[in-house]
């Protein structure tokens, strides 16, 4: 094996590693935030979420050291090729991004930088792992019919455009106290003009804002109209593989177990409300269901 081959197998790796270590991040980031307001139906002791705010900042650090390592693995291989480059330019900007975001906002409750954290963090283990797909061998790709590869950028497009609304939704209600999530009263189909202007992600509210309460409310309903319209894709994509080749008639099985899943996890939040593992849980199945459709995606359209 010549050198360039090494080094695109050990970037590869690397890459992967990183967007397994993104798994961590999230995971910590949502547990520090679900019990930071208060939804958790058990007390945690102090000790549990010192730890888990350390291994964050270690889990976090340690991503922008491989950062570094595939920086230099990427361009060291040869031959040049631009989309790495570009994504690994993103993946710095992203990596900085979050870094500053986190340095100067820890601890707000502002829904902006809740969006931003939830967001950057799967689109930083997305793209990770996107760039590993570079480094792959081309013969495990294949190149199907035009019908089934539209029909993959849609699947991964909706869950890209459901994740944004997840995130919305947690961004606002870490502005209120998980206790008073019954007492907006009924969802109306059409939010109001008050309902409206509570969904301004960089305002700040009282616990108890009735419009803030209506405003998570109506977005958690256009969370589930999402997640069934994910459903029908992710369904109908995985029905379209079971008939393909080049080894993706075995990702249907995997997509399936990720969409019951988190469709499981969704249903266990409405039932049981913000429980800090459901939620915890429900992000890292989030990020494995986008990567996973960014991967067949892109298995898909690479000739």
């Amino acid at each position: 094996m010549n050198s360039d081959a090494r080094y695109a197998r050990l970037t590869a790796n690397l890459c992967g590693f990183a967007a397994a270590l993104m798994l961590l991040v999230l995971a910590t980031s949502a547990f520090i935030r679900i019990e930071h307001n208060g939804c958790t139906n058990i007390a945690f002791p102090a000790t549990l979420t010192l730890m888990s705010r350390a291994m964050h900042r270690v889990s976090a650090s340690s991503v922008g050291l491989l950062l570094i390592a595939i920086s230099f693995f990427v361009l060291r291989c040869r031959p040049v090729v631009g989309s790495r480059n570009v994504l690994l330019a993103l993946l710095w900007v992203l990596t900085v991004f979050l870094a500053v975001l986190g340095r100067f906002t820890s601890g707000s409750v502002v829904p902006a930088v809740v969006i931003g954290n939830v967001i950057g963090g799967m689109a930083l283990a997305a793209l990770f792992w996107r760039l590993r797909l570079e480094f792959v061998p081309r013969e495990s790709y294949q190149r199907p019919e035009r019908a089934l590869s539209k029909l993959a950028s849609t699947a991964r497009s909706v869950a890209a455009f459901q994740v944004w609304i997840g995130s919305w939704v947690a961004g606002l209600i870490a502005e209120i106290d998980c206790k008073a999530l019954t007492s907006a009263g009924k969802l109306a189909l059409w939010p109001d003009v008050a309902t409206w202007k509570a969904l301004n992600p960089t305002r700040i509210y009282s616990a108890g804002n009735a419009d803030l309460l209506r405003a998570v409310n109506w977005l958690s309903a256009v969370h589930v109209a999402v997640a069934l319209v994910l459903l029908a894709t992710v369904v109908m994509l995985c029905g379209r593989l079971r008939h393909s080749g080049g080894g993706l008639n075995r990702t249907a099985p995997v997509l399936l177990a990720l969409l019951a899943l988190q469709l499981l996890l969704g249903m266990a939040t409405i039932i049981a409300g913000r429980a800090v593992l459901i939620g915890v849980l429900h992000n890292i199945v989030a990020a494995l269901l986008l990567v996973k459709l960014i991967d067949v995606d892109y298995r898909l359209h690479r000739s």
